[in-house]
């Protein structure tokens, strides 16, 4: 629906949406946001990481800085440059 009226639960790390009631996961928004295919929203999400931690979800005992859940992609996303003919959507107003 591109509404983009989202809440985040941090413990299953999916977004809601609650005008067409589906859930996302991380690729699946990068999916929507984007308009890539899966492949291309894996890569854009392995740029997002950049030089960090490569462990989305890392180990308990470690301390990281890696990006733990979808309502910090979606907070960021705005701020990645695109792959070379790609756009990225600015989605700063998302309500989380």
């Amino acid at each position: 629906c591109k509404n983009y009226h989202t809440g985040v639960n941090p413990e299953t790390n999916l977004a809601r949406c609650f005008d067409c009631k589906r859930n996302y996961n991380t690729i699946d928004l990068v999916e929507l946001i984007t308009g890539s295919g899966f492949v291309q929203s894996v890569q854009f999400l392995k740029r997002f990481l950049g030089d960090k931690d490569k462990s989305i979800l890392p180990p308990k005992h470690k301390t990281s800085t890696a990006l733990a859940s979808v309502g910090d992609v979606l907070k960021s996303i705005g701020t990645m440059k695109p792959a070379d003919g790609q756009h990225t959507t600015n989605i700063r107003s998302v309500d989380l």
